[in-house]
């Protein structure tokens, strides 16, 4: 694994935990945020440790992210730091309801089949 990061053929290698099942709650997050204020807004974003994805999209809202809390609260209450550090709004986007879909890739050629 070590040789496959390094050729960085790997990113990471983590777990994926059903926070709701752990009693914590998640969301995703869309902002419209000015081109000159990006870095500063992301590198906001980034410093807390509930958010799990951050994407820049070629849309309206042009970054879009993934958090997890232990409730609703504080949740709401990271957002509003975040908007209280950098001027810029957040939509918050709670699943109502979550859909899992399985993937697998295959590894070899007789997975293929």
């Amino acid at each position: 694994m070590r040789a496959l990061k390094g050729k960085g053929i790997i990113r990471r290698i983590g777990a994926n935990f059903q926070s709701r099942k752990l009693g914590w709650t998640s969301t995703l997050c869309a902002a419209q945020v000015p081109e000159d204020k990006l870095d500063q807004f992301t590198s906001e974003v980034n410093r807390h440790p509930g958010v799990t994805h951050n994407y820049l999209r070629q849309h309206m809202y042009n970054v879009w992210f993934t958090m997890i809390a232990p409730s609703v609260d504080k949740v709401r209450e990271t957002l509003a730091e975040i908007t209280a550090r950098t001027g810029i709004e957040i939509l918050n986007l709670p699943a109502e309801k979550t859909y899992k879909i399985k993937v697998d890739f295959p590894m070899t050629e007789a997975d293929q089949d």
